[in-house]
C-alpha cells in the first residue's frame, strides 16, 4: 500500500511540474515572434571597444590582433590587442595580412613597464578603454602630423597615453606649442589629457567642436591663440575642461591679448 502510495505521489508531481510549464507563457518581442534571447550586431564597427570579428585572434611580429570587415569602408580593417615581444620602442604597423591597421584594443598594452616610446601610425582612429593602463614607463609618443592625433577617437582617458604622462613628438620634434592645422574641424575628446607638457595652442577658424575633458590636467598651458572672437564663438565645446581657456585663463586674438 505505501509503494502504491508512492507511485501516485510521484505521478501526481510529474503532471503538476508538466502543467507549470505548459502555463509559461513565451516571451514575445515587438514582432509578435517568441524572444528566444538570441542578439544581432551591425556589421559596422563603432570603435576599437565594441568591434567584434569572426576570426580568430592572430600573430604578427609579436602583436597579437583580430581583423573585420568594416562594411563602411569597403575593406579589411585590423585591431592591435596585444604585444608579446621585448621591444622597448614599440611601432604599431599601418597593415597586416592586407587589412589597415585602424584601431588599439581595449587593455592591448595595460599594465606594461616594458615600453619607453610608442609610433602611433596615421591609420589608427580609434584607441579603446585603458589600453595604456598603468604603462609608468611610456615617456614617447611619435605621430606623423597633429591633425592625425586629434583625430583619433580615445574611449577612455588611459586610452591616451599622454595621460600616463608621455610627451607628443611630431617628425621627432617635441610638442609644446601645438598649432591645430587649418581645415581640422574637430578635435576628439581625451586628445591633451594630462599633457603636462603643453604650454600654448593655436586653433584655426575651421575648428567647429572639441571633445570632451580634451585638456583637462594641462596645468602648463599658459596661451591660447584664436584667429577671431567670431569663429571662437562658434565652437561648441563639450564640457569646461574641454575649453583650454579653464588653465590659460587668456586668449590672444591676432596675437593680441584679449
Amino acid at each position: 500500500m505505501r509503494k502504491s502510495n508512492k507511485v501516485i505521489s510521484a505521478m501526481l508531481s510529474v503532471l503538476m511540474v508538466s502543467g507549470m510549464f505548459t502555463a509559461m507563457p513565451l516571451a514575445v518581442n515587438a514582432a509578435g515572434t517568441a524572444d528566444t534571447n538570441e542578439t544581432t550586431t551591425s556589421a559596422a564597427v563603432q570603435s576599437a571597444d565594441d568591434t567584434q570579428s569572426d576570426s580568430e585572434e592572430n600573430e604578427y611580429n609579436d602583436f597579437t590582433y583580430y581583423t573585420y570587415f568594416n562594411e563602411e569602408n569597403n575593406r579589411t580593417e585590423a585591431v592591435i590587442t596585444g604585444y608579446k615581444g621585448i621591444d622597448n620602442d614599440l611601432v604599431i604597423p599601418d597593415s597586416i595580412d592586407n587589412a589597415v591597421v585602424t584601431s588599439i584594443g581595449k587593455k592591448a598594452f595595460a599594465y606594461s613597464n616594458l615600453f619607453k616610446s610608442i609610433t602611433i601610425p596615421d591609420s589608427i582612429v580609434s584607441i579603446g578603454d585603458d589600453a595604456f593602463f598603468r604603462c609608468n614607463g611610456l615617456k614617447k609618443v611619435y605621430v606623423s602630423s597633429i591633425e592625425d592625433w586629434c583625430k583619433i577617437d580615445f574611449s577612455y582617458p588611459d586610452a591616451n597615453p599622454l595621460s600616463r604622462g608621455a610627451d607628443l613628438y611630431v617628425d621627432n620634434k617635441l610638442v609644446t606649442d601645438v598649432t591645430i592645422p587649418d581645415g581640422v574641424k574637430s578635435i576628439g575628446k581625451y586628445a591633451f589629457y594630462g599633457y603636462s607638457s603643453l604650454k600654448s595652442i593655436s586653433f584655426p577658424s575651421s575648428i567647429r567642436s572639441i571633445g570632451e575633458d580634451a585638456f583637462i590636467a594641462c596645468p602648463n598651458l599658459d596661451k591660447v591663440y584664436a584667429t577671431n572672437i567670431e569663429d571662437w564663438c562658434k565652437i561648441k565645446f563639450e564640457d569646461e575642461f574641454s575649453n583650454p581657456i579653464y588653465y590659460a585663463r587668456k586668449i590672444y586674438i591676432d596675437g593680441e591679448l584679449a
